[in-house]
């Protein structure tokens, strides 16, 4: 964990990359950020997903035309 004198701590990452591009930047630049109660949005061009605020886990992931 990464953590500063100003007392933030890494908790997790989310990752829009595409698997199929070993892991490579693929243009997916999240756009917005947002979170609602318990849920984090991660937005990009292409992919929406909808993790729990605590942990992490994803909720779901939504694949935009």
């Amino acid at each position: 964990m990464l953590a500063t004198d100003k007392g933030i701590t890494l908790k997790g990452n989310i990752t829009h990359y595409d698997e199929g591009f070993d892991n490579q930047y693929n243009g997916l630049g999240l756009i917005r950020e947002p979170y609602i109660g318990d849920y984090l949005y991660t937005i990009s061009d292409e992919i929406i997903k909808i993790n729990n605020i605590n942990g992490l886990a994803q909720i779901t992931e939504i694949k935009l035309p």
